[in-house]
């Protein structure tokens, strides 16, 4: 029973997070200055987002626009001006809503909804060696529960990129 009572509370403030997101898109612009960057889902940081930061921190861009990276771990040292958020925070979803520019190495989830004016600089992970996606035959990753299922998430998440950064050649 207590397993329940918590699976339904954790649902019932998943739900009230979600309309603040919601409402945030609706009260809140896109900022062209704010720039969201995650990396593995916020539990490193690391990959293309980190070497497009840290190109930024080289250039001084990091003091002309708001970096904020998405990490869980806050002992995470970072050059430069950007600062640390928490995965799934109200801050988290804040930003997601008006941050102008996004770049992730990994899908987003479906509830997060780009704007039309924000940016969205998908830059994958991992080994170009490897299938991905609309290219695999099994998927073995939670929360899906067949390939035809990953297969049309994943779609309907790369119709949000504007831009692909790949190590494919």
């Amino acid at each position: 029973m207590p397993g329940k009572l918590m699976k339904i509370i954790k649902n019932c403030i998943k739900a009230v997070v979600l309309l603040g997101y919601r409402a945030c898109i609706r009260i809140f612009p896109v900022r062209q200055d704010v720039i969201l960057f995650e990396s593995n889902l916020g539990r490193n940081y690391t990959g293309n987002p980190r070497a497009i930061y840290e190109e930024m921190v080289r250039q001084g861009l990091d003091k002309k626009y708001r970096c904020y990276f998405i990490l869980e771990d806050r002992n995470t040292v970072l050059p430069g001006a950007a600062k640390k958020v928490k995965r799934t925070r109200f801050r988290y979803f804040f930003l997601f809503a008006v941050a102008g520019i996004w770049v992730s190495d990994s899908r987003l989830p479906m509830y997060i909804r780009k704007r039309p004016k924000c940016r969205y600089i998908q830059t994958w992970h991992g080994t170009p060696l490897k299938k991905l996606a609309l290219d695999m035959d099994t998927v073995f990753m939670a929360g899906e529960t067949g390939i035809e299922e990953y297969k049309k998430n994943f779609y309907d998440n790369a119709q949000t990129w504007d831009y692909l950064v790949s190590q494919n050649h």
